[in-house]
């Protein structure tokens, strides 16, 4: 169970750094094949993240133990939507969407 933690927190730095490396590529170039790129990144991420929060979700329900941990890294995971959204918001900014 503590491996799906660190997957769990390890994916959601990627999610983050490789989500501001698209946002910030874009913002330098203005080539809408990064925005619609980090657009279908945006949904794998979402679902990949889904998972391993679910996950640790029925570990926690099911096994005491790592409870908060595991609640602590959903969390941590969960706190990419408000990023991700003003990531987007930016984005169809610059787009005139």
């Amino acid at each position: 169970m503590k491996q799906f933690n660190q997957i769990g927190l390890k994916i959601a730095i990627a999610s983050f750094v490789i989500g501001t490396f698209f946002l910030i590529s874009y913002a330098i170039t203005h080539i809408e094949g990064i925005a619609v790129f980090g657009y279908f990144y945006l949904l794998a991420a979402i679902f990949i993240n889904l998972i391993i929060a679910l996950v640790l979700f029925v570990f926690s329900v099911t096994n005491t133990e790592n409870r908060t941990k595991n609640l602590k890294t959903i969390g941590v995971m969960l706190f990419n939507i408000p990023i991700a959204y003003l990531y987007v918001i930016i984005v169809f900014d610059y787009l005139h969407l």
